[in-house]
Parts: C-alpha cells; structure tokens; sequence
C-alpha cells in the first residue's frame, strides 16, 4: 500500500527491483484478503454475550452486538469519476465496517462508489442479505445513524423533526455515544495504515483488496494489543452529511420502542 517513492527506496535497500517489490505487495494484500474471513467474523454465542454486556454497561442499550457505518476512501480519479464522485466533492469508495466495543472489525464491505448512499451500500452488501434471513446471534441488533433505515438488527436514533420529547433526545445520545465506537475504529484504521488516506492506484480492485487486508491487519493488531496508533484521526470521512433514511415498518418501528422503554425505565 506504499507509494512508488517507498519502492525505489525500499528496493534500493534491499537490492530489490521496483517490479519485484510491486510482485511481492500484491501477493502479500492478496494472502490477506484470502484469510480475510478467519480474522473479521462474527463472534460465536458466549463472546456475543460479552460484548453485549460491554455495550451495555457504557449507555444501559441492551442486546448490542455492533456499530455500523460508511467511510470514504480517497481514490485518484478513475474515468468513471462523476460515479466515484461523493457528496464533499472528491473521489471514493466506500467502506462499510461493523466493529465490537474492542474496535475490532466483525464485518467489512468495500469497494461501492463514493456517490452511493449508505443505505444503498447496505442492501448491496451480504451482511444485508444474511441479517435479513438469519438476523444477528442470539436476535442482538447493530446500531447505525439516521443514515440506514430500521430494521429488526439494526436500530437508529429518533428522526430529529424538531419535535424530539426530552427521553427521546435522551435516548439518542446515548445511542450516538455507543455508536461512536465505529468512527474511533475508522479514524485508528486510517491512523494505523496511512495509504488509506488517498490512494493514487488506478486499479480499483486492487485498491479494494489493500482496504481490506488492512482490516485484517487491524484486527490482529487489537488481538495482541496494540492500540497504540499516533495520529489517530477520529471519525475522518463519515457520512453523517448524508439525508435522513425513512422509517420502514411497524414491527422495526415497535423494536426501537421496545428497546427506549426498557431504557428509560431504568
């Protein structure tokens, strides 16, 4: 994922030519990618439970699994860049992660133009398709700003219409409290591994699989404890610009109910 400056100079020192070096980065991202699914995975029933209890004891949410959200990755413009072109007006693709309270990464999906919607982004995703068949362990639910619709795994804070009842702001801050653990874990992503500020490769699906073999290097990070990332940019390149999502159905609708009342009687 370095530049062509970090090839000639990593080349120079190890007497290795510039296309060797480029051989051997594209076979390590692909290693990474292809063990994707042993490192980014959903946790099995009693380490669900344990994250939950984590989630819970910071706001009082309970049955929490995860956070969801969007995060633009900076592209070079590619000849198709009016698709690639995003709402702040520069080139992307679009990570979606799904990190525990750890900021471990559970899920990721990369690779939709920076001009999609998150939503859009989510029903493109498998996560969408396996949720809305299967939902989440044990009926556990992810949480996501006003940006993804409600839907029995995935809860969003109270559409702010200027008419919020005080409980109801209540519970959105605490909703956004819990929820920040995504932007923390984006912004340690992108502190940790530079190149995913702006990536000057044309090739988008190599570009796709560096992201993710970045994910996979980011877990194992926090499996051995290493947290320590300098620069750490928090939140960098969500879409919280983007418009509100409508409420779908009642049943969602009657889910997020269930879970303000059991909060707020408390």
């Amino acid at each position: 994922m370095a530049n062509l400056e970090t090839f000639r100079q990593n080349g120079d020192r190890f007497n290795l030519i510039r296309s060797t070096a480029l051989i051997f980065v594209r076979r390590f991202v692909t290693h990474l990618g292809n063990s994707a699914s042993q490192h980014v995975k959903w946790p099995n029933q009693s380490a669900s439970a344990i994250i939950s209890d984590h989630f819970y004891a910071k706001q009082g949410l309970p049955d929490v699994i995860s956070a969801i959200d969007g995060c633009h990755i900076s592209i070079k413009k590619p000849r198709e860049e009016i698709v690639y072109c995003n709402r702040k007006g520069f080139t992307s693709i679009i990570l979606q992660a799904v990190c525990d309270d750890k900021k471990q990464f559970l899920d990721v999906f990369c690779g939709e133009p920076g001009s999609m919607h998150d939503a859009r982004v989510l029903r493109r995703s498998d996560l969408y398709a396996k949720a809305s068949r299967d939902g989440l362990p044990a009926g556990r639910y992810l949480l996501g700003d006003s940006a993804y619709p409600n839907l029995p795994w995935l809860v969003t804070p109270f559409r702010d219409t200027g008419h919020l009842t005080g409980q109801q702001r209540q519970f959105n801050y605490k909703h956004s409290s819990s929820r920040i653990v995504i932007e923390n874990t984006f912004g340690m992503l992108k502190g940790r591994f530079r190149r995913l500020k702006y990536f000057e490769n044309i090739n988008i699906g190599f570009i796709v699989k560096a992201v993710v073999a970045a994910c996979v290097l980011h877990n194992i990070c926090i499996n051995f404890n290493d947290t320590d990332v300098t620069g750490q940019t928090i939140g960098a390149d969500v879409g919280h610009d983007l418009p509100q999502v409508e409420d779908e159905v009642q049943e969602v609708l009657d889910r997020r109910q269930q879970i303000f009342n059991i909060v707020m009687n408390q």
